[in-house]
């Protein structure tokens, strides 16, 4: 049997991981708006759904009787804008993991593992003439095991190198924990920038 020469097996193996990680860029950039818009997103709905034209101003707050405010337009909106960023963070935690199992499942495949081993990846990369985001990497790896996982030693290695990824970090009784790790949309765009750059 013939043994490809070491640039034609890189070159497949480089053109197989930018399929799959097209794929997963796609699905996430049709999925996740972003937040920036959702004012503009929820005002637009709310005018539609009340019959009230683009650039007309919203009627004023009626309010009945016993005091009860009814046609709050404003309520409306900031009500679907909440929804947009509760639906907006899961989304972003979704694409987060997913981004990680993608890369850990090419990893191990380049290796012929089972299990993922960071450094052993970094490594393996190096040797093969690629530059690994190792940082960036072993960042997404902690807050993916955080996320899945909760309290424990990737919370607590995660927040020894990125204390300010977690809400409340500093105050008294606080463990680092799925509950207050905070992600977005700009991380998570870095974090497909790396994994892009790394194989």
């Amino acid at each position: 049997m013939t043994v490809l020469p070491s640039h034609v097996r890189t070159a497949i193996r480089q053109l197989i991981f930018q399929s799959g990680f097209d794929r997963l860029e796609q699905a996430y950039r049709t999925s996740v708006k972003s937040p920036a818009n959702f004012s503009a997103e929820a005002e637009t709905i709310v005018r539609k759904q009340s019959g009230i034209a683009a650039g007309a101003p919203l009627p004023p707050v009626v309010v009945d009787e016993d005091g009860v405010p009814s046609n709050d337009y404003n309520d409306e909106i900031a009500m679907l804008v909440d929804e947009f960023e509760s639906t907006h963070l899961i989304l972003v935690e979704t694409f987060t993991i997913a981004l990680f199992h993608f890369w850990e499942k090419q990893a191990n495949g380049w290796l012929g593992e089972n299990y993922y081993s960071h450094p052993a990846v970094m490594s393996w990369l190096r040797a093969n003439g690629a530059s690994p985001n190792d940082a960036d990497l072993k960042k997404l790896q902690l807050i993916v095991n955080t996320k899945k996982h909760g309290p424990g030693d990737s919370a607590n290695a995660l927040c020894s190198s990125h204390p300010t990824l977690f809400a409340g970090h500093g105050t008294a009784g606080f463990v680092p924990s799925d509950k207050n790790l905070r992600l977005n949309m700009s991380m998570l765009d870095g974090f497909f920038a790396s994994v892009k750059s790394s194989a």
